[in-house]
Formats: structure tokens, sequence, C-alpha cells
């Protein structure tokens, strides 16, 4: 997992500025959804 995360991280350096705020707004976009997920699995206990 992590091994990936830092080809994932060196890869997103070198991207072009655009691509690079394109796949910062799609990561966030994931992440908030997994958030979202683990909330309401804590609501349900």
């Amino acid at each position: 997992m992590r091994i990936n995360f830092l080809i994932f991280v060196i890869s997103f350096e070198k991207m072009a500025p655009e691509a690079r705020d394109r796949s910062a707004k799609r990561a966030r976009l994931i992440s908030d959804r997994i958030n979202e997920r683990k909330m309401k699995h804590h609501q349900m206990y």
C-alpha cells in the first residue's frame, strides 16, 4: 500500500499542473466519499 502511494506521489510530481489539479480534485472526492462511508458506518453502531 505504502509503495503504491509513493509511486503515486512521484508520478503526481511529474504531472502537468492542470492534470495535477484534476487528480487532486478526484483524490479529494474519493477521500470525501470514503470518509462519508466511515461516518455512516459509525452511526450504525
